[in-house]
């Protein structure tokens, strides 16, 4: 926040009187009553001290004293007085029952632990312990002695300033928190000088780098030749004008002028001005103006660094091409014949209008206002003034964003703030790769998308995002990958679905805190074919698939359960969307383990839509209620060829030991189903989860959440071990959503703990594995390019996995995600366009894996051979 001159001067006072010297006898004992003719009543202690002192009241302290044996009985910090002002002076009083009489007795005043006065009353007597140790009291002179009234005290009378001037008087009605009866209070401190005003004043824009500095006093001081410095940009600067004497005014002349572009810093050396009296400034006095910059370019209004130099200040930039044109606001770059040299200096800056803009790209112009940064975006704000002096020049060069630029190194960009150095610049995208569906709001369902240059989409890595943790494997968190923002200029709102490759020239912008392409063209190369459904099974194959619907609630309110309910128009659209992707999509697994579904009514109701679709499918449902306070559930859909030979929730009470809170909120569901195939049967042991998410981690929860997703990965790992062990002949599959990839994220490899594979070096949290022999991760037999279930701000990653067991193994023939879903925009969820309600109904990609029933699995390796 700037200061004002007369802040600055006030804060200037306020440090003198705080720094201020203290002189003798500025704090003392001015009034008490210890005894009345009675009991011990309206006793009090009141104690004057001078404004001057300057020391916090909390460190001067008021010590009684017992004269019979010398030492201290209560001791009362000024803090806890009432405090009262008059004129130069603090009066602070207190009420203290029980002051001794019968004396002789004290009251000792101590300052920072020193002894400032040591009197007392009815004789006197030497200390023996506390602050007075081994001071002898000076009597008063005066007493009460039993006979004293209630409301009446002992007070020093007379006037003056100090302890010294005043004299004690027998008991009179008394004045606690106000100045005594016959006493007035004079004020003798110092005349210290101060600053009054400066030219320029404190916080001064545009001033003119030939000005002289002048600093007012409020009395004729003196100053040495080295009184005063000015520091603009780290360049000191000398002056003449010093010494002076006597003078009330000091005039300093630069030697040179002051450099343009900079702030400066004028700065007051308190020891070296004093008036005539010797006393000097209370502390040293800086102040600090802006110099005028004149016509600036825009490299040098946006600077090298996060934000502008000039934010808050009025400048002006000339002869600058409109290189593109939004609703409310339009970008202009410096020509190419005047650009930096530095890469790391933005050429292009937008410039604010609020209303439809009346340039058009071509145009020179130059452009005169205040610089906002606005959310962290440089650009002209508050009604700039824009003048057009021609039309039709050449655009300045495009940077080109490629595989060089951004940098994917985030140690090594291309420059020295990547991006920021391209803010408000003309980019060309020859190549991108669009990582992830169109995000969604309200009033813009078709918004921002991520976007990599290139051919290749991005993915998620393993390690903890950079910088990581010591030690542990580091995610670069692929920087280089950025927004493109389609409508932003008033191109169409275009769905844009990940996998989609694009070609883009625009204008870079920023928004929402990231970093986007607002394209002036925008051109789809070429997009993926979706939805993707998986390949259907061959003769002798069954299927077993994964999904997680994405918090299917139905319409009904449940008593008791905190839910969503949705309207019964929504619900019925959900369920045929998941019924036509579980047809045509999934190609009607023989089982579906669901992960998400509120109960099993909802899978009974998904069930009965199936069968609407074909008549031939027929499903029944198999779900146990967990322990989720948010009431999602997993649970399956059994083909009614498949038989059902057990259905078994696992871990449903076990105990997370971190918190005593209960392990899975989700609890895994064992099915034992039975395939046939002809005269050929595979029992599988079929293992459904959901574990915890990733969302907290690196927050103040993050100690809890990494020892729960490693416990919940070791019940799991056991459970299978425990299947493997009982039955090692019967294929174990885990399948669902396991919030975790297919490698260790660095704090905790979830899937490696489960499948027995986890490697302690590369994990935070991390225990021995169970699981033995080791399972196989299906992600892993994936070409690259498709380990992926869901997108993440504009990361590829899979949370969707299946394992299997040794025995599971060799009757494994393919696996798949159907696709649609993770790659859609967010908006699709919600409002999908009429005839594209087969895409984007969830936010994950659902899992199929096939078995082979009709081979012996000794002879059968279909699926690697391939």
């Amino acid at each position: 926040m700037k200061q004002s001159p007369i802040a600055a001067i006030a804060a200037c006072l306020l440090a003198l009187v705080a720094a201020a010297p203290a002189w003798a006898q500025d704090l003392w004992i001015n009034e008490f009553h210890y005894d009345n003719d009675g009991g011990d009543v309206g006793e009090f202690v009141e104690v004057v001290v001078a404004d001057s002192v300057g020391t916090a009241p909390a460190s001067i302290e008021v010590v009684l004293y017992n004269g019979s044996n010398g030492t201290s009985y209560g001791t009362h910090s000024l803090d806890t007085f009432t405090a009262t002002t008059v004129s130069g002076f603090t009066i602070y009083d207190k009420a203290i029952s029980g002051i001794q009489n019968g004396g002789p007795d004290g009251i000792a005043l101590v300052e920072g632990g020193a002894l400032v006065q040591f009197l007392s009353y009815e004789g006197s007597f030497t200390a023996t312990d506390g602050p007075a140790s081994g001071s002898t009291s000076t009597d008063i002179g005066v007493s009460e002695g039993g006979g004293t009234a209630v409301g009446q005290s002992l007070q020093l009378g007379g006037s003056g300033s100090s302890y010294g001037d005043f004299t004690w008087s027998a008991p009179a009605a008394e004045t606690p928190g106000a100045v005594n009866n016959g006493q007035t209070l004079t004020t003798t401190a110092p005349d210290i000088p101060t600053v009054t005003s400066t030219t320029p004043a404190n916080g001064d824009t545009g001033v003119a780098v030939t000005t002289t500095l002048t600093i007012d006093f409020s009395e004729a001081v003196d100053a040495t030749a080295s009184a005063a410095s000015l520091d603009c940009g780290g360049n000191a600067q000398s002056f003449s004008g010093l010494p002076v004497t006597g003078v009330t005014q000091i005039v300093l002349t630069p030697d040179v002028d002051l450099p343009a572009v900079e702030s400066c810093t004028a700065t007051l050396v308190a020891a070296e001005i004093e008036d005539g009296d010797g006393n000097t400034l209370a502390q040293d006095f800086s102040w600090s103006f802006q110099t005028d910059p004149g016509v600036l370019e825009i490299w040098q209004i946006q600077g090298a660094g996060a934000a502008s130099p000039f934010v808050g200040q009025v400048v002006t930039t000339e002869g600058n091409v409109v290189t593109a044109v939004g609703p409310e606001g339009f970008f202009i770059q410096t020509p190419d014949a005047r650009a930096d040299a530095s890469v790391d200096t933005s050429n292009g800056i937008y410039v604010y209008t609020g209303t439809a803009p009346t340039v058009t790209v071509g145009d020179v112009v130059n452009v005169e206002g205040e610089i906002v940064e606005y959310f962290d975006f440089t650009e002209f704000s508050n009604n700039p003034i824009v003048t057009v002096s021609s039309g039709g020049a050449t655009l300045p060069t495009a940077v080109v964003f490629d595989a060089n630029v951004p940098s994917s190194d985030p140690n090594a960009p291309s420059c020295a703030i990547e991006f920021e150095c391209y803010e408000g610049m003309r980019i060309s995208l020859p190549e991108g790769m669009v990582s992830s569906g169109n995000q969604g709001f309200g009033n813009e369902p078709l918004a921002e998308v991520s976007v990599k240059a290139g051919s290749e989409r991005a993915f998620r890595e393993p390690g903890i995002l950079e910088p990581g943790l010591p030690g542990l494997p580091v995610w670069d968190g692929n920087p280089e990958v950025f927004e493109i923002s389609p409508a932003a200029l008033g191109l169409p709102a275009t769905a844009l679905f990940g996998g989609t490759r694009v070609q883009a020239e625009g204008v870079l912008g920023y928004s929402f805190g990231d970093y986007e392409l607002w394209p002036s063209s925008l051109t789809v190369l070429d997009e993926p074919t979706l939805p993707g459904p998986v390949p259907a099974p061959q003769a002798g194959d069954v299927a077993i698939g994964s999904i997680n619907v994405l918090r299917l609630f139905d319409d009904i309110d449940d008593p008791g359960i905190d839910e969503p309910v949705e309207s019964t128009a929504v619900y019925e659209a959900r369920l045929a969307r998941f019924a036509d992707h579980i047809v045509n999509a999934m190609n009607a697994p023989a089982v579906i383990a669901f992960q998400e579904v509120e109960k099993q009514g909802v899978l009974d109701d998904l069930a009965a839509e199936v069968a609407t679709l074909d008549a031939t499918l027929s499903y029944s449902s198999e779900l146990i209620e967990g322990n989720d306070v948010g009431g999602i559930d997993v649970g399956y859909l059994v083909r009614s060829d498949v038989t059902v030979l057990g259905v078994d929730q696992l871990g449903e009470a076990e105990i997370l030991d971190y918190d005593g809170s209960l392990l899975h909120d989700r609890p895994p569901l064992l099915l034992e189903a039975r395939f046939t195939d002809g005269d050929d049967t595979l029992d599988v042991n079929l293992l459904v989860v959901h574990n915890r998410s990733l969302g907290g981690i690196d927050g103040s929860e993050a100690e809890r959440i990494k020892t729960k997703r490693l416990k919940q990965a070791q019940s799991i790992a056991q459970m299978v071990q425990d299947l493997q062990t009982g039955q090692p002949n019967v294929p174990v599959v885990v399948i669902g959503d396991f919030n975790a990839y297919e490698f260790t994220d660095g704090y905790v490899d979830v899937v490696g703990q489960v499948a027995g594979t986890a490697v302690d070096a590369d994990n935070e949290f991390w225990e021995a594995p169970i699981t033995s022999p080791a399972m196989q991760i299906v992600t892993e037999t994936l070409p690259q390019a498709e380990r992926y279930s869901f997108v993440f701000q504009g990361q590829a990653q899979a949370l969707d996995h299946a394992l299997l067991s040794q025995s599971a193994r060799p009757y494994l023939v393919s696996a798949a995600y159907t696709r649609g879903n993770a790659d859609a925009p967010e908006s699709y969820e919600e409002t999908p366009p009429t005839g594209e309600e087969d895409l984007g109904m969830t936010d994950h990609d659902s899992l199929v894996i096939q078995l082979s029933i009709a081979l012996e699995p000794l002879f059968q390796d279909r699926f690697e051979s391939n």
